[in-house]
This record gives structure tokens, C-alpha cells and sequence, in this order.
């Protein structure tokens, strides 16, 4: 495209450049300006003209000239830098053309630096001349006299306010005080980084990226490539998911990401130490061994700890056992025989020989068989670490999470009698801590799981005794951390049948009902709680919603006009054996129907579930279900129907019970569903007080939030 300039005498051309209100227009004409008139006596009228109108103009065109500037108007150029009235970076860019097209001499060059430094301190002339010489390619006497007044000039440290030469003072701001020296200024660098951070999150540049790494790690060389990434990721949280290395990186350190900058937090609940490895002889960790070994002659136990060299002491005050002891007495009466085979050829041997051999058999059989069993090698190990080495441990740090280990490892191993006292003395000092940490908390948890799996032996009910546990954790007595390893604790090392399990989970939840939770606060907390989650059973909000309806009716009993019926917290309470078996089949079940005998004989558990009424292996939802007695189309016997299927009765049941039924159904759809729905209120200062351990401040930006390894925490305190 021609320009329409192009055309324009240089008088025109200034004129339109004077008047110029468009500044990228403007520079063309001046660019023109340079074309018609470089290398011609005409520049110096030009530059004059300018000059005339407006002194930037004509410095303008001067910065504009190819090298080197014409001598004319390198004069008039010269004497126009003093003027402060033009933008610095303009005069410098002019003086260093200048500087470029005069000789390398202290005549030549000294002029020029004192116009653009005069009036000037000599720290802002240091600088001033460094700006200057940033904008040369190369000037020998420039170089000299920036060298000397380095050397000359001592300029203060802003932090610590000693004086040292510029160089000095460059090395010393960033080895002191992580700052780097632009421009005559102290700059902390991570404003710079944060420029390009913000760079990189608002525009889809690929370079820009890279420069952030590469500044981050320029000025911070101890910093992680993940920072980046994270505060990237903290500007494009509203756009964005978290990115997959932060989320790793997270879970494998044990912390959450703060929800404001994504910020790593120490989660509150440190993972469990895993039990102590265990084999059929030997159990170990941490520096601790304990190894069984049986020989024919006795049984000995190898020792070894941090401290001390390995030892050897016997396993047991009784070293034979009941082979190795047979063997060696019948082993007698066998050498007997033989030795009268030997010594006496003259009399008949073999009747005598038959009955010492016959003796030594005997005597085998009776050791053999009837003399009790060394104990066994691997609860020998166990027995051993309580008796050799628990009960001479101090609780202190150095040693929680050894005993902590060996808590969780010996749950259905070892003599519980042998090591009650060492159990019972862990359990009060853990509890006994003044600031409890992590560790000593797990250690209570696992003291006081193994105390309840050894109670069992006895005839004492687990699930009670965790039951009581948890209680005390919504009661506030026990911080909700110990909760969580409790439950993590009694999943992994006494591993209940799902009977126990299902009944352990609806005493619990009772429990939480019973302090005040209501079904938002369950879900507000397990939330953060997976392995107490577990111990409940998983529950979901609408089944939350059911049970907490029906234990509120636990008394008043609302539906006792429908018939007799025990609610699961109190059936599981009260009959322990019968309330395993019933929930090993329906685990969700809420309401036992009591029947008569011969009916619940002939029926088994008829139970209401949040799915609906269980009669036998059949589930019925319909209130409107048809529901009839009658003979078995076989000639003997009765049935059950229910709807287009039948259940095979022994007996007849009372005829009066099926509009009980029917009357369960539609006490379920119209009374307890409702009844559940509204259920939607929650006890917000209960979850506060009970989740306020576990929230942290982030120690970058100060938001304090709640969150677990691998999660972006929610803002605390929560909102309702």
C-alpha cells in the first residue's frame, strides 16, 4: 500500500508531524522525515524546524537516525539533552546514538554524560551513567568512568544500612536479604515472579509459562516447580480443576491444600504406623526384634533392641516339650533292650526285649499325648515384646510409635493376661499428656482397642466397649482425631464379622443421636472423617434421616397403634447374639416387628428397612400390596401371598396379622418418610466444637480452612 505522505516536501511534513495528535502516526512521519533528509545538508533545518515546534520532536527524530548521526546535528542534539522537560528514557536513548557516533575519548564523551546527570546526586549519577551505558554497544571511556565512581560512591543498604560500593552492594542484598538491586532500588523478587504468575493465568501464552519457571527459579533456586503450578492454579480456581502433581503431591506428604492460594497444610490427622511385620516366629520394627525358635530339646527366644546386642533367653521355664521329652524316655528303655541282646547271649532275650520295647512305646504315647505343648511360637513373640520389652519402655516420644505398632499387632495374638498391667499403664500415660500430639493420641486409640480385643477373652463385648469410646468422642471428652483412629484401628485389627460390624455402626450412630448430632451433622463431619464414616456404615442422607426419625420415637413409640416393635439401637443393645443374626440379613434395619411366637417361629424377623417392609426374604413397598393367607396348592401347609408372589409357611400364622402388615407399609409412606424429609435442621456450634482440632491457618496468605490429605479444605469455620 503507498503511503499518501510519500509524496509530502519535508516543510509539510514537519508541519504534519506538529500537528500530530495520533503518536504511532506521528513516529511515521517522523520515520519519513529521516528518509528524505539522513546524510543531507537539510537535516540540520529539519532538526531546527522541529526543535522550533517542540524539543521531544526533534529528539524523537535524532533517535530515529541510522549510525552515525550527522556532525550538524549531533551538535544541536548535544545541547538539547539537558532539558529535563523530555522523557528520560528519550534522552538516554538520543545520548547513547550519540556516544555511538563520537570518538571514544574523555573530550568527546564527557559532555554528553555530564548533560544528562547533571543536578544529580552522585548515587542517581551512578545510576543515571549504568542507564546510560545499557544503551551503548561499546564505549571504553564510558566503561572507565562508570568503574571509578563505582568505586568512589558507597551507597546504604535499606535493611541494615551499611555502606558498600555498588557491586558490593548487589551481591550483599541478594545473599543478605534475598532482594535484588533495578534501577537504584531494592526489589523483592517475588513481585517480579508474581507479575508473570499473573501473566500466565490470564493469558493462553505458551511462553509465558516458561518464564515463570524460569524467574521462579532464578530468584528462589530452593523452590519447587510445584509452586508455580500451585499459585498458577490458585488464580484459576474459578476455571479450572486442581492439577493432578498438587493433588499427588499432597496425599503422599499427608497435608490438604488451602483453599485460597492451594497452600500445602499439615493434615491434623497424621496417618497410623502399620502394625509391626509379623511372621510365624518373629515379630519386628523399628529397631526391635523378637524371634521364637523350637528345637526338639526347648523352645528359645532371640531378643534384639536399638540399644543392645542380640541376646538369647529361654522361651519358657518348661524347655522340653511333649516330643522332643517322649523321645528322650522312651529312648531309655529302647537302649535297655538293646543291651540285653548284647550281654546276655546264654539266656532268651527276645521275650525281655519285647517288653522294654513295649515299655519305652508306652511311655512315648503317655508324654507324647498328655503333657500340654510349648506355647506357640508366634504368640510366644508377642508375649515376649510385652513382658521383655513394652513393660520396660518409658512413654515418650522416641517410643509411641513402636508401642503404638505393637498395639495394633496384637489384637487376637499372645496372652492378654500376661500383658494387662503394660496395656493399662500405656493407656493412662498417653491420656495423662498435657499437650497430646498426633502420636500419643494414635497410641491411645490403639491401647485402648487392644484393651477392649483382650476384654473379649473374658466374655466382654467389643462392640460395647467401642461403643463407649465413640461416646465419649461426641460427648467432646476425647478430640474428634481420636475418633477417627479408632475407627481406623478397630477396621484393621479386629476386622468384625459384618454382624458385629452392622450392629457396631447402629450403636454408634445411636450415640451421636444421643449427644445432640442431628443427620446434617453426621454428614457434615464424616465428611472429613472416612474410617468413622466406615464404622457407621456408609450411611446416606436419607438413611440418616429414617434412623434419626426413629430414635427420636424410641420413647414415645408413634407407632405403637400399628402394633409391638423394638427399635435396632435398643435390639441391638439388649440382645446381642439375636441382633447380629437378624443384621447380618437386613444391615439397614431400623424397626423389629415383635410378633407372636408361633408367628415369628413360622416368619423368622419381619423388620422395617428404609427400602421398605422385610417380610422373610421378600421386600414390600406398595402400602396398597395385596397381602393374603391361605392353603398351599398343594394340599398341605399354608402360604403367604403377597402380590404375585408367595411365601411357604410350616404352620398358619393369625390371620389378624395381615393388616398389620399393610398397616406398616402405610405407617412407613405416610408417616416416617415425612417424618424423615423434614429432618433437614442442623446443631452447626456441635460440628464446630467437635471438627475445631483439626483446622489450620495457612501460614501463606492466613485463610483458615479444614480439609484431609489430598483435598482443597472448605473455609472454617463452616457455614450451616
Amino acid at each position: 500500500m503507498i503511503d499518501p505522505h510519500s509524496k509530502k516536501t519535508p516543510e509539510e511534513l514537519i508541519r504534519l508531524a506538529a500537528a500530530a495528535k495520533d503518536r504511532p502516526a506521528q513516529l511515521r512521519l517522523l520515520d519519513l522525515l529521516v528518509q528524505r533528509t539522513y546524510a543531507t545538508p537539510q537535516s540540520m533545518k529539519t532538526f531546527q524546524a522541529l526543535a522550533g515546534t517542540s524539543s521531544h520532536l526533534a529528539l524523537d527524530f535524532v533517535a530515529r537516525m541510522p549510525d552515525p548521526v550527522p556532525k550538524g546535528v549531533l551538535l544541536l542534539a548535544a545541547q538539547a539533552l539537558p532539558d529535563r522537560a523530555n522523557p528520560l528514557p528519550l534522552r538516554l536513548a538520543v545520548a547513547g546514538k550519540l556516544l555511538g557516533s563520537l570518538p571514544d575519548s574523555v573530550q568527546a564523551v564527557g559532555p554528553i554524560v555530564r548533560s544528562i546527570t547533571a543536578g544529580l546526586s552522585r548515587s542517581r549519577t551512578l545510576e543515571r551513567m549504568i542507564q546510560l551505558q545499557s544503551r551503548v554497544e561499546g564505549c571504553a571511556t564510558l566503561d572507565a568512568m562508570v568503574q571509578t565512581t563505582e568505586a568512589r560512591v558507597k551507597l546504604k543498604c535499606p535493611k541494615c544500612r551499611v555502606k558498600l560500593t555498588r557491586p558490593e552492594l548487589i551481591v550483599h542484598l541478594w545473599h543478605k536479604h534475598r532482594l535484588i538491586f533495578e534501577r537504584g532500588h531494592a526489589i523483592d523478587p517475588r513481585s517480579a515472579v508474581e507479575v508473570i504468575i499473573g501473566q500466565v493465568s490470564a493469558e493462553p501464552n505458551r511462553k509465558l509459562p516458561e518464564d515463570a519457571y524460569r524467574a521462579s527459579e532464578h530468584y528462589f533456586p530452593d523452590s519447587a516447580p510445584h509452586q508455580v503450578l500451585q499459585a498458577v492454579a490458585a488464580r484459576q480456581r474459578s476455571s479450572g480443576a486442581i492439577p493432578l502433581p498438587l493433588v499427588e503431591g499432597a496425599i503422599e506428604a499427608a497435608q490438604s491444600l488451602c483453599p485460597t492460594c492451594l497452600g500445602p497444610l499439615d493434615d491434623r490427622i497424621q496417618p497410623l504406623p502399620p502394625p509391626l511385620a509379623r511372621t510365624a516366629h518373629r515379630i519386628a520394627g523399628d529397631g526391635y526384634s523378637v524371634c521364637v525358635r523350637d528345637f526338639a530339646s526347648q523352645q528359645v527366644v532371640e531378643l534384639q533392641t536399638p540399644t543392645t546386642a542380640r541376646s538369647v533367653v529361654p522361651g519358657t521355664s518348661r524347655r522340653w516339650g511333649p516330643r522332643g521329652l517322649a523321645v528322650l524316655i522312651a529312648g531309655v528303655f529302647f537302649v535297655l533292650g538293646c543291651v540285653v541282646v548284647w550281654i546276655a547271649p546264654r539266656f532268651p532275650p527276645f521275650g525281655l526285649s519285647l517288653v522294654l520295647v513295649a515299655i519305652g512305646w508306652g511311655l512315648y504315647a503317655a508324654v507324647r499325648y498328655t503333657r500340654p505343648a510349648l506355647i506357640d511360637a508366634k504368640s510366644r513373640a508377642v508375649d515376649v515384646v510385652w513382658l521383655e520389652i513394652a513393660a520396660n519402655l518409658p512413654v515418650n516420644s522416641s517410643s509411641l510409635r513402636f508401642l503404638t505398632r505393637l498395639c495394633t499387632a496384637s489384637p487376637g495374638r499372645g496372652t492378654p493376661g500376661e500383658r494387662a498391667a503394660t496395656v493399662r499403664r500405656l493407656i493412662e500415660s498417653s491420656a495423662a499428656k498435657a499437650e497430646p500430639n498426633a502420636a500419643t493420641v494414635q497410641l491411645l486409640a490403639a491401647g485402648q482397642v487392644l484393651q477392649i480385643a483382650d476384654g473379649a477373652d473374658v466374655g466382654k463385648d467389643k462392640v460395647n466397649g467401642l461403643v463407649k469410646l465413640f461416646d465419649a468422642v461426641w460427648r467432646g471428652e476425647l478430640p474428634i482425631d481420636h475418633g477417627e483412629y479408632l475407627a481406623e484401628i478397630a477396621t484393621n485389627a479386629l476386622q468384625l464379622p459384618s454382624g458385629e460390624a452392622s450392629r457396631l455402626a447402629i450403636l454408634v450412630l445411636g450415640s451421636a443421636f444421643d449427644n445432640g448430632l442431628l443427620p446434617q451433622d453426621i454428614l457434615a463431619i464424616t465428611k472429613y472423617l472416612p474410617w468413622l464414616n466406615r464404622v457407621l456404615g456408609l450411611p446416606t442422607p436419607k438413611r440418616l434421616q429414617l434412623a434419626c426419625a426413629v430414635w427420636r420415637g424410641k420413647n414415645s413409640e408413634p407407632w405403637a397403634g400399628i402394633g409391638p416393635a423394638a427399635t435396632l439401637f435398643d435390639f441391638a443393645k439388649k440382645s446381642p447374639s439375636a441382633s447380629r443374626k437378624l443384621l447380618v440379613a437386613c444391615p439397614d434395619a431400623l424397626l423389629k416387628l415383635e410378633l407372636p411366637e408361633a408367628a415369628q417361629r413360622t416368619l423368622g424377623d419381619v423388620v422395617l428397612t428404609p427400602r421398605g417392609l422385610v417380610i422373610g426374604s421378600m421386600l414390600l413397598t406398595d402400602p396398597e400390596i395385596a397381602i393374603d393367607l391361605g392353603r398351599s396348592p398343594r394340599g398341605s401347609g399354608w402360604i403367604l401371598k403377597l402380590g404375585r408372589e408367595f411365601i411357604n409357611l410350616d404352620r398358619k400364622i393369625p390371620a389378624d396379622l395381615i393388616p398389620v402388615f399393610s398397616a406398616w407399609l402405610s405407617y412407613r409412606v405416610q408417616k416416617l418418610l415425612p417424618q424423615a424429609e423434614a429432618l433437614t435442621r442442623s446443631n452447626p456450634q456441635k460440628v464446630r466444637q467437635l471438627l475445631a482440632p483439626l483446622a489450620n491457618a495457612c501460614p501463606l496468605c492466613g485463610t483458615e480452612s479444614i480439609g484431609r490429605s489430598g483435598q482443597v479444605g472448605d473455609p472454617w469455620p463452616l457455614t450451616p
